[in-house]
């Protein structure tokens, strides 16, 4: 009977985590009991646990919400057990739901968080993404024009080398912006929530994204190894998830130092509980893997550390709409990540190098 019980509980605390609205569960003194990976992202509580005290007050998309909350503690039976709100200047619909005991006291508040902001905002998300696109598809555009034209003005006055020189130049812009229109692609895909989540194996992903990389890192002498002691599954898009590691692999070759590493590794991750004991019991189900990929460059200032900083944190909000100076290639792969209900980390030492990492539950 108690394991049936303990089953229902697990069973449920998964339901609740992997809906795809935000759920917050709240007690009659408005203290949380839990919060899903949905409401954590929408409200960016990213680093919040139920260990660490917090105020309703204190995040600022709750601050209306809190009034109609201590009205319903205070006059449980004047309120319907469904209220919809949807506070000025917030891009989020909230449900509150009061769950009475016997003597119509509150034992329970349930909130379930839903984003409108593309409803509330279609035009401008609709003009911030033609901008965006034509911001990042201009550049390369600008290249191959500005080489073509050098080469058909002064084609009898250079040399084969530099004829050569140039035509290399405008093909690697032309892969650039083909990567380019991937990326938006990509986007959009994202956005329209268009894909499939299936068994991953994360090694031989790993190794098939190395792969691809491998002339290109032979080109600037660097070794990207791959450090996993087992096999280990999870549930993800496979597509999506190969843009991630191509990225972030990507953009440690562009700092590494000539004759240096890149590394892969991928172990187990056993994060604290971020549930409360009182509600529901600590369970070994929470494994995750944590994927980590290390650069020998040349490190991050305290400015870029901080810049990146406040970009990573910017675009892990779902409603964040991508803009020129974050580029799309941060907007990617934050959004890819948020859909496997994970955040992108970093740490940078000057002279040493970089490492981003992020952690994915197992697939049991």
């Amino acid at each position: 009977m108690v394991m049936d019980k303990l089953s229902r509980v697990i069973n449920i605390k998964k339901l609740i985590e992997n809906m795809d609205v935000g759920i917050i569960l709240l007690d009659h003194n408005l203290n949380f009991l839990l919060i899903n990976t949905e409401a954590a992202n929408l409200l960016n509580l990213k680093n919040y646990t139920l260990e660490k005290h917090i105020e309703l007050d204190s995040i600022n998309d709750m601050k209306q919400v809190k009034s109609i909350l201590n009205q319903i503690c205070e006059n449980p039976t004047n309120f319907k057990s469904k209220i919809l709100i949807n506070p000025s200047n917030c891009p989020y619909q909230f449900l509150i739901t009061s769950i009475l005991n016997d003597l119509n006291k509150i034992d329970y508040i349930a909130i379930t968080i839903k984003s409108n902001l593309h409803q509330i905002y279609p035009d401008f998300t609709r003009r911030q993404l033609i901008r965006s696109i034509s911001h990042e598809l201009r550049a390369p555009l600008l290249n191959i024009q500005s080489f073509l034209e050098t080469l058909i003005e002064y084609y009898d006055r250079l040399s084969e080398k530099e004829k050569k020189e140039f035509l290399t130049i405008a093909n690697q812009e032309t892969l650039r912006l083909s990567r380019l229109v991937d990326n938006i692609l990509n986007s959009f895909k994202l956005n329209s929530n268009y894909y499939d989540f299936n068994t991953v194996d994360i090694a031989l992903l790993a190794d098939q994204v190395i792969q691809s990389y491998q002339i290109k890192a032979q080109d600037k002498d660097v070794n990207i190894l791959l450090e996993i002691d087992k096999v280990f599954y999870i549930k993800g898009n496979y597509d999506l998830l190969f843009q991630v590691f191509s990225n972030l692999i990507d953009n440690s070759l562009k700092f590494a130092k000539y004759l240096s590493q890149i590394i892969i590794r991928i172990y187990l991750y056993c994060p604290a509980n971020n549930f409360s004991g009182n509600f529901f019991l600590h369970n070994d189900f929470n494994h995750y893997l944590r994927i980590e990929i290390s650069d020998s460059s040349y490190g991050m200032t305290l400015e870029q550390k901080k810049n990146l900083s406040q970009k990573i944190t910017a675009s892990q909000n779902k409603n964040y709409l991508f803009t020129e100076e974050f580029g799309l290639g941060l907007y990617i792969v934050n959004n890819i990540l948020l859909q496997h209900s994970s955040f992108l980390y970093f740490k940078s030492e000057s002279a040493i190098g970089t490492t981003f990492w992020f952690d994915i539950k197992l697939k049991y």
